[in-house]
């Protein structure tokens, strides 16, 4: 009887190590796919400028030329930088007309 705890506590802790070793290569795994994409970023940073409004600086991307229509002014929503949002499609097209700026709000891009 005392041999058969001793087999089940075994395997229990070999499964134990095997679910740590598992993690810690997850994690391994995800800190070196960011630090990958971070250093990527710094490399081809974002289209457009940061333009100084203040106490802090927003992204803004501006296309197409000024013309007798209003400009048109696109912000991200729910927390996307502008440059990954559905605006990258809508932008050029509109820049055919007249002049476009996406911008990103404070915080976010």
């Amino acid at each position: 009887m005392e041999l058969e705890f001793k087999s089940k506590r075994k395997k229990s802790l070999q499964a134990l190590s095997a679910a740590a070793i598992l993690f810690l290569l997850v994690f391994a795994g995800i800190f070196i796919y960011h630090a990958i994409l971070s250093s990527s970023s710094s490399t081809y940073g974002p289209v457009g400028k940061l333009v100084d409004v203040g106490d802090y600086q927003l992204h803004m991307y501006a296309t197409g030329k000024q013309t007798d229509l209003p400009t048109i002014l696109l912000e991200s929503g729910s927390g996307t930088p502008s440059s990954v949002s559905d605006w990258r499609y809508v932008q050029p097209e509109l820049a055919k007309v007249t002049r476009v700026i996406s911008y990103d709000r404070a915080g976010y891009g």
